[in-house]
């Protein structure tokens, strides 16, 4: 009976790290993982109102804030990541030509998933949207 207790408190003593670990690798551990993209468009226009026109544009990367003008286009688009869940995301855009108006927009995807539309705003010539993911 002695070697029986002696046997089975070894065999749980070499099982107890396995019992005490994750079964989860280390993904589920840190929380799942979202993208976002940052999209720009503005209306129909071309030629010399394009060349002069001018975004000043600030967005959250997963590495901090980017900062950058972007000159003579119709549309913008950036994708970032990964974020963790609860972190929140933000888009400023400033355009130069106060006539034109513009639509900027976040999206966020949770690992592969489609990028579902989260914040925007319609017609204007500056926004600072911010999203939390959730």
């Amino acid at each position: 009976m002695k070697d029986f207790l002696k046997s089975l408190c070894i065999v749980a003593i070499c099982l107890l790290p396995f019992m005490l670990s994750s079964c989860s690798d280390d993904d589920d551990v840190k929380g799942d993982k979202y993208y976002v993209k940052y999209e720009i468009t503005v209306g129909d226009w071309t030629g010399t109102q394009a060349r002069k026109n001018i975004w000043s544009i600030g967005c959250k990367t997963e590495s901090g804030t980017a900062s950058f003008n972007v000159e003579g286009q119709t549309s913008w688009e950036a994708s970032y990541g990964p974020f963790q869940k609860g972190d929140e995301v933000s888009l400023s855009v400033y355009c130069t030509m106060a006539k034109r108006k513009i639509n900027p927009r976040i999206y966020v995807c949770k690992g592969g998933d489609a990028y579902t539309l989260k914040a925007s705003a319609t017609n204007v010539t500056s926004a600072n949207l911010k999203y939390k993911i959730d």
